[in-house]
């Protein structure tokens, strides 16, 4: 598996729950990715949690986790600035980056969603923009998802581990040669 297809399978994940199977094929390449670099998998809490939960449940918990509390939905741009002008100027300044790298988000998620986010990062890694991919990295998508992490809650934690494999992809994604990145799956 590339790792535009562990990103891929990471924004499918984080977007809201439509098919339960496709969560878990989606959970299967993740964890391929993570595994054959040598990363934590994802922890079994939230493994379990899709294996034993029917699609209504999973959905149920999404919106619980992530819909009644701005301070734990995914949006980077809410967790690098409270303001909301500066949070506009961050959602601008994704735009003009898909914009320059001919990626067209589809769906009705803001820039600044995390699903978003990774499904840029899936298309630079196809596109072989090492660089700036590193650098979105870098400046724009880990310093919200340290903040992301850091404002979940402990009492619904069937999420967090979705974000924490995230977040050892992206990091190892920021190393200058990843040794995972550009190998195809077997």
């Amino acid at each position: 598996m590339t790792l535009a297809a562990c990103y891929r399978a990471l924004a499918a994940l984080m977007q809201y729950p439509e098919d339960r199977d496709a969560m878990l094929v989606n959970l299967d390449r993740a964890t391929e990715h993570l595994l054959r670099c040598n990363l934590e998998p994802i922890a079994s809490s939230f493994v379990d949690f899709l294996g034993r939960s029917s699609l209504e449940e999973i959905q149920e918990d999404f919106v619980a986790t992530f819909d009644f509390n701005p301070g734990r939905a995914p949006y980077l741009g809410h967790h690098l600035y409270r303001d909301h002008g500066k949070r506009s100027s961050y959602l601008i300044k994704l735009k003009q980056e898909f914009a320059r790298y001919g990626f067209v988000p589809t769906g009705c998620e803001l820039p600044d969603h995390l699903s978003v986010l990774a499904h840029f990062l899936a298309h630079l890694a196809e596109t072989n923009q090492d660089s700036p991919r590193r650098s979105l990295l870098e400046q724009a998508v880990l310093p919200g998802l340290k903040k992301l992490t850091e404002n979940q809650d402990r009492s619904r934690p069937h999420w967090l581990p979705l974000f924490e494999a995230a977040h050892h992809v992206m990091t190892q994604d920021c190393r200058e040669d990843p040794p995972c990145s550009t190998r195809s799956s077997s």
